[in-house]
This record gives C-alpha cells, sequence and structure tokens, in this order.
C-alpha cells in the first residue's frame, strides 16, 4: 500500500516532468538548449547522454559512445504508445534511484520510429547495431577495452522497482 509521504513523492516528481516537458517546449523556440529535463517530442532525433551534475539530458555527436563501464541505453521511438507511457517510470526511475548509480552511464536513443523514421544518422546506427525492433527497449552493457563483453535486452513497460531489480541483477554479472 502506498503512503502519503510516497504519493506526494510520486506527485512532485510528475509535476517536475510535466514543468520539464513545458520547459523542453520553450528550450526548443529558443533554439538554444544546454540540455533537457525530459526527451520529448520537442527534442530533436539523436543520442542523449545523462549528467549528473546538471541533471540534463545532452545531445551528443560522438560515435565512439561505448567504453569502459556499464551503461543502461534506453531505444525511445516518438511514435509508440507504450515508450510515452515507460518515460513516466523512467524519468522517476531517473529522478530517485538512477541518479545515485554513479557507476552506470544512462543513454536515451530517440528516432520517430525506428530507423524507418529518424533524422539522426547516428541515433540510427544505434538502432541497428543493437537490432531494435519493438519499443520501449532497453540495453544493458558492461564494456571493457571498448568491446561489449556482456549484454541483455529489456524489452516492454517497466516500473521504476521493475527497473532497479533488472539492474542490480545485471551489475552482479
Amino acid at each position: 500500500m502506498t503512503t502519503t509521504s510516497e504519493k506526494d513523492d510520486i506527485g512532485k516528481i510528475i509535476e517536475k516532468y510535466v514543468s520539464a516537458l513545458l520547459e523542453n517546449r520553450e528550450i526548443k523556440e529558443n533554439k538554444n538548449p544546454l540540455g533537457y529535463r525530459v526527451i520529448s517530442e520537442n527534442c530533436p532525433h539523436g543520442i542523449y547522454i545523462y549528467d549528473r551534475k546538471t541533471g540534463l539530458w545532452k545531445l551528443i555527436t560522438n560515435n565512439e559512445l561505448i567504453r569502459d563501464g556499464y551503461y543502461v541505453i534506453y531505444f525511445n521511438n516518438s511514435q509508440c504508445i507504450a515508450c510515452k507511457l515507460f518515460d513516466f517510470s523512467w524519468y522517476i526511475f531517473i529522478e530517485t534511484v538512477g541518479k545515485n548509480y554513479e557507476n552506470i552511464i544512462f543513454i536515451i536513443v530517440r528516432c520517430e520510429w525506428f530507423t524507418t523514421s529518424c533524422n539522426s544518422k547516428l541515433a540510427k546506427e544505434y538502432f541497428k547495431k543493437f537490432n531494435i525492433t519493438s519499443s520501449p527497449s532497453l540495453i544493458l552493457i558492461k564494456a571493457k577495452n571498448r568491446e561489449i563483453i556482456v549484454k541483455k535486452h529489456i524489452r516492454g513497460v517497466k516500473s521504476p522497482d521493475e527497473l532497479v531489480e533488472e539492474i542490480e541483477k545485471f551489475m552482479q554479472t
């Protein structure tokens, strides 16, 4: 059963999420984004990396994204209804727990519809590289010497608790 305190916390996170969506709209109109609080329909297609210091998702252009360490990559299609539903879990997870995983790099790869409709060559390459054919999809990676040594594909909408469970289990590999 959810306590009043937990409901208040969830309410604050949802308010923050909606506020970030509105903020992203303003950032797009100003055309000078330093990063985004939430990757929404107003954000360009591409690959975004989470910056813990600022709490922003920053659009990147570097093709050598995977170095050593742990990665959680969220493949998002802006036309995907399930992705929009998963976004609530994803951002609640990032804001409450994910930001504290200092040894994990969080990434969002965003297109309109897989490789069929994508304005980012790099994002399109990542959809192909990881053979993403359903969304939402998460790819968990452990890399060493710039080689992927362990990979797990998670499909479908997951709750923040399920994300924590999956990631904790993966980190033990």
